[in-house]
């Protein structure tokens, strides 16, 4: 079961709550499959929408992209513990990464982020719910910025995720790592530590781990807040100029 909230808990659990309605992401009785990996984000996702005041059927779905086999077991039991705990059913989808990326000539990373929402989406379609639920949250934000900066992107291509897109929502995504992790600490819940997010292999990894801590440390102290406010003017005028050829 969920602790009580102490202070620092509650508003967390409140600005989520309050992301929620404020965005019009999730409505009473609707059923939600909850992407979790096992990971700080996904974790708190999970806890935060068991705790909110609305009636929602919650089913947590693990995808396992074969690419972490010694972690994998590990990962499902601990999310299998939390989910008997709070009474959600949990589910694991199996996907091949390494064969679909050889056969779709994809990169690792596009073709785990495809088979993930593909699996997620079968999951939803399968238990009629209504939306899918994503634990990004704001410092993926500001690596997605950097990450569609780098690669070319126009303005709605630099304003970043949205809250809500087509079935997809991110309740989380005004929320800060920091917060997430102090927010599970304070309900003593641990969390699994994806190794691949280590590895300066993948370009995202490389501007969380490299680019980013540089550009804070000795350029723009106040570096998140700077690209948030960005994407958000970015944002208001890629809808203005949407509207106005619209």
């Amino acid at each position: 079961m969920i602790p009580p909230l102490n202070k620092k808990s509650y508003i967390f659990q409140k600005n989520v709550t309050s992301t929620l309605i404020n965005n019009n992401l999730l409505k009473n009785g609707q059923g939600v499959a909850v992407g979790v990996s096992g990971g700080a984000d996904s974790v708190a996702l999970l806890l935060v929408l068991a705790a909110i005041p609305m009636e929602l059927k919650l089913i947590a779905v693990y995808v396992d992209h074969g690419l972490r086999p010694q972690e994998t077991p590990d990962e499902i039991r601990s999310i299998a513990k939390l989910c008997k705990a709070l009474r959600i059913v949990f589910i694991v989808k199996t996907v091949d990464v390494n064969e679909f990326a050889k056969t779709e000539g994809r990169s690792i990373e596009d073709a785990a982020r495809h088979l993930r929402y593909q699996a997620l989406e079968e999951v939803r379609a399968e238990y009629n719910l209504t939306k899918i639920a994503v634990g990004h949250h704001g410092d993926d934000q500001v690596e997605e910025f950097f990450v569609r900066l780098l690669r070319g992107a126009g303005l709605n291509g630099l304003s970043g995720m949205r809250p809500s897109y087509k079935n997809i929502i991110r309740p989380l995504l005004f929320e800060s790592k920091e917060s997430i992790e102090r927010y599970l600490r304070e309900h003593n819940i641990s969390w699994s530590t994806d190794s691949s997010n280590l590895s300066n292999h993948f370009l995202r990894n490389r501007i969380r781990l490299e680019l980013l801590p540089e550009l804070k440390n000795n350029y723009a102290p106040a570096l998140r807040t700077t690209v948030l406010n960005t994407m958000d003017i970015l944002h208001e005028e890629d809808s203005y100029l949407q509207s106005v050829s619209d």
